[in-house]
């Protein structure tokens, strides 16, 4: 993969395995053969993340992600900021970069350069106003930050005025980053640790 921490993107939508996305697609009215059609195993390592092992798949099968290569998802691990652009550019389907990246840590030779030109350029990202930081780990509160203005770019959801006092821990979230938690929250995207955290 790329020098993200081995994240191997891909390079268009769907095109990451054939055997998945047409396995998925074929004869699905077709009953008899859906039935007797034996179960694709797509990650050999989600014993223990049965609660997300669907989620997975489906993102697998539409071209969102792809793993860390020979069959390995590697579900416990963390990801970079650059590897969720990655994510939020295939998700979202954001078209091509009009301008590049201000960043002093992001040259054009870098392999997730084309997805942070295009995040970048809708608007999505914004770094520190200097730097991007594309190796170091993304948090919760960016996510939620990130998803937030991608679905009101798209205009999947409009302005949202949530309830605080949803967490335990809601001082503890950066201001810039409080109103996009709730949000998420309220979505249902987002729903803690089940400790009130």
């Amino acid at each position: 993969g790329g020098g993200g921490g081995g994240y191997v993107p891909n390079s268009s939508k769907g095109q990451d395995a054939d055997d998945g996305a047409s396995i998925a697609n074929q004869s699905a009215s077709d009953p008899e053969i859906k039935e007797n059609r034996p179960q694709e195993v797509i990650f050999s390592d989600l014993a223990g993340y049965e609660w997300a092992k669907d989620s997975i798949e489906k993102l697998y099968k539409s071209g969102i992600i792809s793993g860390r290569g020979e069959g390995k998802f590697a579900p416990a691990d963390t990801i970079t900021r650059e590897e969720f652009t990655v994510i939020l550019v295939n998700a979202f389907d954001v078209g091509e970069g009009t301008s590049a990246p201000r960043f002093g840590d992001v040259s054009s030779s870098r392999w997730s350069y084309s997805y942070i030109s295009r995040a970048f350029s809708e608007g999505l990202i914004s770094g520190d106003g200097k730097n991007f930081m594309p190796e170091d780990k993304i948090t919760r509160q960016d996510i939620s930050a990130i998803l937030v203005r991608a679905l009101m770019k798209k205009g999947v959801i409009a302005d949202i005025k949530p309830a605080g006092g949803i967490f335990d821990d809601e001082s503890d979230i950066s201001p810039y980053a409080l109103e996009s938690v709730q949000i998420m929250t309220e979505l249902g995207v987002v729903s803690g640790d089940g400790t009130g955290k």
